[in-house]
């Protein structure tokens, strides 16, 4: 059996010391492998399958100079009839089609200092109308049209969608999420995705659920599409269409300081994050029970190699060395998931 010996790469270092086994390379290999709770993948396109990969994705869009540190203020836009156009369901790439004013809208919010994040219920997935595959392609397409159209490249930072429903035709979908507008869900997992100042934001869309999702967050609103607003909704501003929102939020001034929110609202902001961390404990819990029985199951393997090498001493100690350090892994990693 070969051993990872890294003092060969080292002039002048000799061998390690006898009392010290040394691993053997495939069982470092594995160990590298498996996915630890808390490491992420990094990469600026990877679909991030959240909270045990059952719950949304959020698709993160590249742009130059990654994400800057600090809290920054956001813009959040609603997908259907904000951005697009879409009168039903809307699973298919090929469909999308920009409002009118709205790349050039989009730039000017970037340019005055706004994150741009687009927050979207998806219940056509619970409907079986398209699956989350088919979201993911039309968020792309959104992305390149807008950023083909001002010329920029990564202009909006996120997309975040919710694909659950109360009333679902397929079961795996049929609950209430927090992710669902009118709750603040997406809102509040971006802001703490991306550094986000919610009390500078705004949030931006056609439907009551929207005005409420931001005002539970704690932003300021602007309803679109020329409605008569719900006398109740109070949203901060209304406007025909995106290219008036965008004025009247930057009438404002550079990114300014949003209202606070009431104290019923605060009331359903906490509920909402209750909500949020304990969707997300039940899932973590999954992963590390998951991963504790993964290592419990691999410590067979160098226990059975620690048998066959009765005979070598040094290989015997590598792989009893192996087992152990596979045991006392697998049960931190059930511990953590107890807490």
């Amino acid at each position: 059996m070969v051993a990872a010996d890294m003092t060969a790469l080292i002039p002048g270092a000799g061998p390690p010391p006898a009392r010290i086994p040394r691993l053997p390379v495939p069982l470092l290999c594995c160990m590298a492998s498996l996915p630890f709770p808390g490491v992420a993948n990094d990469s600026p396109w990877s679909i991030d399958r959240i909270l045990n990969g059952n719950e949304p994705s959020t698709a993160d869009i590249p742009r130059p100079g990654g994400y800057p540190s600090g809290v920054d203020p956001v813009v959040f836009l609603d997908r259907d009839n904000t951005l697009i156009a879409n009168d039903g369901d809307l699973g298919d790439p090929s469909r999308v089609a920009l409002l009118e004013g709205v790349p050039e809208g989009l730039v000017r919010l970037r340019d005055a200092g706004y994150r741009l994040v687009v927050v979207t219920n998806q219940g056509g997935v619970a409907r079986g109308r398209y699956g989350e595959d088919d979201v993911d392609r039309v968020h792309r397409e959104i992305a390149g049209l807008v950023d083909r159209a001002a010329d920029r490249r990564g202009l909006i930072d996120r997309f975040y969608y919710c694909p659950y429903h109360p009333e679902a035709a397929l079961p795996e979908y049929r609950r209430e999420h927090p992710w669902r507008k009118p709750r603040p869900g997406m809102l509040l997992q971006a802001a703490r995705d991306l550094g986000l100042d919610m009390t500078s934001s705004w949030m931006i869309g056609d439907q009551a659920r929207d005005i409420s999702a931001g005002r539970a967050a704690g932003c300021r609103t602007v309803l679109v599409g020329g409605a008569e607003p719900d006398p109740d909704l109070e949203p901060t501003a209304c406007a025909a269409d995106f290219t008036e929102a965008v004025d009247l939020l930057l009438a404002t001034g550079r990114p300014g300081r949003g209202r606070l929110p009431e104290r019923n609202e605060l009331a359903s902001l906490r509920r909402a994050i209750e909500d949020l961390a304990e969707s997300g404990g039940r899932a973590n819990n999954g992963m590390s029970r998951g991963l504790g029985m993964t290592l419990l199951a691999l410590a067979g393997f160098p226990f059975v190699g620690a048998i066959l090498m009765l005979e070598d001493t040094d290989a015997f100690l590598r792989w009893i060395l192996a087992t152990a350090v596979l045991l006392l892994a697998s049960i931190a990693v059930l511990l953590a998931g107890r807490r």
